[in-house]
């Protein structure tokens, strides 16, 4: 008994390994469809072409489908902030570049690593150009077409910093644009309380009053409740539900996805850097005591001008 239950559980585990969510979603589709195809024959439908020349049908139209739409984008961005929260990978990602942060500006190494992401940029731009009239150049139908192409891209590469093309371009800010929001080393004692409500209004409350004045000017009049009411309600109530799963599932995928795999990129991108510059114990300690010794004649500096502006107003007095 005890080998059947076991095997029954496996089977099960295996049976819901092997239809996903997204799989019973279509399935859901399906039947939807399915049935609605047969009730075609048992409900008259109507059709006006008037109603396309009724301003206030498309109305109703937007305002409904911009519903569906705004439940799917909060759905997919409260997923991302939920899964960001909680995924461990990405929080030790982001603690890792916080701490990268700190040891370039602790070695030394900015306007090194300035340069260095400037020259990765330079090397970027010209790969994407060099690839660019590559493809021209295999899709040349003859020699001379070919060799102009040829020659084209060689003064090209010569001259890449005036010539514009799309590429990957590296950005310091955004490599950090998380990560100094969360370093454990802040040092401030303000909870940023008014600035941090002033972004919640500009994020979340504005898009919603936008929403409320929008609905708020068109006026709703009771109707009968029949087959055809029931019928809309249930189609709106599948498609808000759609609405959310692909919202969600999307949201969780991005995480998971592009978020996780471009947080390991930065922080291995930085880290390369660092363990390639970083400074020996001794220009480390070095680079301290010079700190140590700039922070002290600057208290020093700071408390003299303190100490001659109250002597200046003794004397006023």
């Amino acid at each position: 008994m005890r080998e059947d239950r076991q095997s029954l559980k496996e089977l099960a585990l295996k049976a819901k390994d092997s239809f996903s969510i997204r799989q019973m979603l279509m399935a859901a589709i399906v039947l939807f469809c399915t049935l609605a195809n047969i009730l075609m024959d048992y409900l008259a439908p109507g059709f006006d072409f008037d109603t396309f020349l009724n301003p206030a049908y498309w109305i109703s139209l937007v305002v409904q489908q911009v519903a569906v739409v705004m439940i799917m984008l909060c759905v997919y961005s409260f997923m991302i902030d939920k899964e960001t929260q909680g995924n461990e990978d990405i929080a030790a990602l982001r603690k890792t570049l916080s701490a990268a942060h700190c040891k370039l500006s602790e070695y030394g190494l900015t306007q090194k690593f300035d340069d260095y992401v400037y020259v990765k940029n330079y090397e970027r731009k010209k790969r994407a150009y060099r690839i660019k009239m590559e493809r021209k150049i295999f899709r040349a139908k003859t020699d001379d077409r070919r060799k102009a192409l040829e020659e084209e891209r060689d003064k090209g590469l010569a001259c890449i910093k005036f010539i514009k093309v799309k590429y990957e371009k590296i950005i310091i800010a955004e490599i950090f644009s998380r990560a100094s929001l969360i370093n454990p080393e802040d040092e401030s004692m303000s909870e940023h309380r008014s600035k941090a409500t002033a972004k919640m209004l500009c994020n979340k409350i504005i898009s919603v009053v936008m929403f409320g004045v929008l609905l708020g000017t068109i006026g709703f009049e009771p109707v009968n409740v029949g087959w055809n009411i029931l019928i809309k309600t249930f189609i709106k109530l599948f498609q808000a539900a759609y609405a959310v799963y692909v919202g969600g599932s999307e949201g969780i995928s991005f995480a998971r996805g592009n978020l996780l795999s471009a947080l390991g990129n930065r922080a291995k991108f930085v880290q390369l850097f660092i363990d390639a510059n970083k400074p020996d114990s001794a220009a480390v300690a070095n680079l301290r005591e010079d700190e140590r010794r700039i922070e002290q004649a600057e208290a020093e500096r700071i408390l003299r001008e303190r100490d001659e502006e109250v002597a200046e107003m003794g004397e006023a007095q």
